[in-house]
């Protein structure tokens, strides 16, 4: 009888082992989930950041395209109303062009 009860004693003891290893198991799965899922978290912040900086810098870039060809534009425009209102006799006064008005002297 005691035979006996050492036997189931050890086999429950086996199987309460048996399940400590499985949820140790599933224990490191997890952490290692974690660890896997801090690591992209981390990856992503970074290239946010790196993102950020470019749109900044493409902001300014995209400012000074848009000013330069603003001062271009309005230098073309500027010059087309000089050859088109020389001809005319028109050196004084406002001259219309487009939604731009420019006061000659």
């Amino acid at each position: 009888m005691n035979n006996q009860y050492n036997y189931q004693a050890d086999d429950r003891i086996r199987q309460q082992q048996a399940k400590v290893q499985e949820v140790v198991g599933i224990m490191k799965d997890n952490v290692n989930l974690v660890l896997e899922r801090e690591t992209r978290l981390a990856e992503i912040d970074t290239r946010a950041d790196e993102l950020q900086v470019q749109s900044k810098q493409f902001q300014a870039v995209a400012g000074r395209v848009r000013r330069k060809y603003f001062w271009q534009n309005m230098k073309e425009i500027l010059m087309l109303n000089k050859i088109v209102d020389t001809p005319f006799g028109n050196q004084g006064g406002f001259s219309h062009s487009g939604e731009i008005l420019v006061y000659w002297n």
